[in-house]
């Protein structure tokens, strides 16, 4: 009796070990390019939240929208409000919000603007909404953070 593989036998082994390993590394493929694709949307979730969840809070804690120096219903949209320059605080500044180098950024009176944003996430569009009544001014706005749209609005606490 002998033993070993014969020839077929060998090749068949081969093959099926083959297609095994390549199944393994396109599962392998598959799934690092699924946590990628998690992650930049987890990112970009986080930026777009955050950013709106600041600009809402200024909105709220202002006092007036500055019609005069905002840009409405148009990319990219500014928007000038006054306000204190933190809250607690009497002393009452102009703070403008606008997009700089794809980043949402803030800028007090004169003073340098401060991004708002990481450099991670590009903002596309920026458009805000003022819509205004004798009682009350309500500001909407429009981001779009790596091609995907986050809305928000707030109305200015002091005008209720």
């Amino acid at each position: 009796m002998k033993r070993g593989f014969t020839l077929v036998e060998a090749i068949l082994y081969i093959a099926i070990l083959g297609i095994l390993g390549v199944s393994v590394v396109n599962l392998i493929l598959t799934s690092s390019a699924t946590v990628r694709q998690i992650r930049s949307e987890r990112r970009i979730a986080s930026v777009g939240e955050a950013a709106m969840e600041n600009l809402v809070r200024e909105i709220r804690q202002a006092s007036d929208v500055l019609d005069a120096s905002s840009v409405f219903s148009s990319n990219p949209g500014i928007l000038s409000l006054r306000t204190v320059s933190f809250p607690g605080s009497s002393t009452v500044i102009t703070r403008t919000f606008s997009l700089g180098s794809g980043r949402l950024q803030k800028q007090d009176d004169l003073g340098s603007p401060e991004y708002i944003t990481p450099p991670e996430a590009s903002i596309s569009q920026l458009v805000f909404w003022h819509s205004a009544t004798s009682t009350s001014d309500l500001i909407s706005f429009q981001l779009t953070v790596d091609s995907k749209n986050f809305y928000g609005s707030a109305v200015l606490r002091s005008k209720y």
